[in-house]
This record gives structure tokens, sequence and C-alpha cells, in this order.
């Protein structure tokens, strides 16, 4: 008796991908996609400040620019200044009373620790709609240009910003004066103090004309969720002290500052001092 034979049958298989190896294709476009997108991110965030970095020496160099030619720095503009320098309309150091876009004689800032550079006033850019220098960042009103000057003042007139200033003044009194403006390092651990330093940080400049400065890219985030170190850039009460330091995970502002001593050679060279 013969043993029946049965037709043998060939496994067939498909032309396609099975599901298993769709998705090991999937993970590993995923992890080369992170891979190249960390370093793509860093590149875009290194060029934004270097962007900001130039655009804040060219706010100087407006800044002295603007000194050589009217023997003074001009005001912060305020918020609604759109990009002009803002005066108060009184001096001394009472109420500033109303705010005013036209010079003062007695030369007093409406916002001189917390406005912003006047690009309007200095013929810089780039503006956005408002008429104000804005940084490398996308963060709408944020990433307008910070500006702060000293409030060196005989209690009627203010040195820097008023007309032949520092000329009237004089240098010594000017450079020795306790109201110019503080830059300290980076690494606050509690409150900033509003006249000096605070340690563990040191003193970068102890007598700083005029500070210029960006938020960074988290120039939006709320007073209360920044550093120390940051709300020292932008306090709630504004004061003559500021932190500046290396980029980090809790300090991204990119801040620069001009020097009295630079301040006062580039005048004496156009002959606007002594």
């Amino acid at each position: 008796m013969k043993t029946p034979r049965f037709p043998v049958q060939r496994l067939q298989t498909s032309g396609g991908f099975s599901l298993i190896e769709v998705a090991v294709v999937l993970i590993i476009i995923t992890v080369l996609f992170a891979l190249l997108a960390a370093p793509l991110s860093g590149q875009i965030e290194a060029r934004r400040i270097e962007e900001t970095r130039r655009l804040l020496e060219t706010g100087k160099e407006a800044l002295l620019g603007f000194a050589v030619a009217n023997g003074r720095l001009p005001c912060p503009a305020s918020t609604t200044s759109n990009g002009v320098e803002s005066f108060c309309t009184t001096g001394g150091v009472g109420a500033c009373g109303a705010l005013t876009t036209t010079v003062q004689a007695h030369g007093r800032c409406s916002n001189p620790f917390d406005g912003f550079l006047p690009a309007v006033t200095l013929g810089v850019s780039p503006v956005d709609a408002n008429g104000y220098l804005i940084d490398a960042w996308p963060n709408a009103n944020a990433s307008r240009i910070r500006y702060a000057v000293s409030t060196d003042n005989d209690g009627t007139n203010y040195s820097l910003t008023r007309l032949d200033g520092i000329k009237a003044r004089t240098m010594a009194t000017v450079a020795a004066s306790s109201q110019n403006l503080v830059v300290c390092s980076t690494g606050l651990t509690a409150a900033a103090s509003a006249t000096a330093c605070n340690a563990p940080t040191q003193t970068l400049a102890s007598g700083a004309a005029a500070v210029l400065f960006s938020l960074g890219s988290n120039g939006g985030t709320a007073f209360a969720g920044l550093s120390f170190d940051e709300q020292n850039n932008q306090s709630a009460v504004p004061d003559q002290v500021f932190s500046s330091g290396t980029p980090t995970t809790t300090f991204d502002d990119v801040v620069t500052w001009l020097s009295l001593n630079t301040l006062f050679g580039r005048m004496v060279q156009a002959g606007k001092l002594p």
C-alpha cells in the first residue's frame, strides 16, 4: 500500500514590510532626528546670542556718538514714548511729574533704570512697530533692548543726561558719585542689593555710565519664575545694580555696559570735555 502524497505548499512572502519592521524604522528615524535637532537648536541659539551682542555693541556706539554730538547721554525710552527718550517734566529728586519726550534742561529721565534703548532718538535698527530696538528672539515686547543710565545729580540737574552736565559738575565729581550704575557677576543666592553686589557675586563695574541688556530667550517668563540673577536685571523695584555672566540654564540675559572712562575719553577726544 502506497503512502499518499500531499502537495507541498510553499510559504509566500509579501513584497512589503511587516509592522515590526516599520516600527523599527520609525524608531531609528526618530532617534536620528533627535540627534540632529539638538545641535541645530544649539546653533540657532548661539547665533541669536551673537546677533544680540552685536546689536548691543551697535547701541553702545550709538550712545557714544550721541554724547559726542549732544554733550550728554540720551534718556531711556518709556513704555509709551515709542522709542523716543523720555523725561520728567520736574527736575530734582521729588515726584517726577508728567512724562515728556521734549528735552528738559534739568536732564531728569522718567525711567533711568527700567527703560528701553531710545532707538528712534538714536536712529538704530531693527525696531518693532512701536520704534523699540529688538533682540534676536521672537518674544514680542519682551524682545525690546533695555537701557539704564546713571542718575548722578546735584539735587536739581542730572549730570549725564543734561546738556554739558558732566562739564558743569566736573569729571572727577561724576566719577566718584554713588549714583552711577553697578554691574555684578552672576551667582546670586538671594535677592540682590539695590546699591552694591551681594556675596558671593563679584563687582564687574562700579562706575558704569549706562547698561544695555536683552532678556534673552526666556524674556516672556513671569518675574517670579526667574532666577535671582535675572530678577536683578528687571527688579520689581528698579535700582542701579545689574547682573552679567555667561549663559546658563538659569541665566540667559545678554548684558553690556558703557564705562564712565570710555565715555569721558570719547568726549575729550571730541572736544566736549573738559
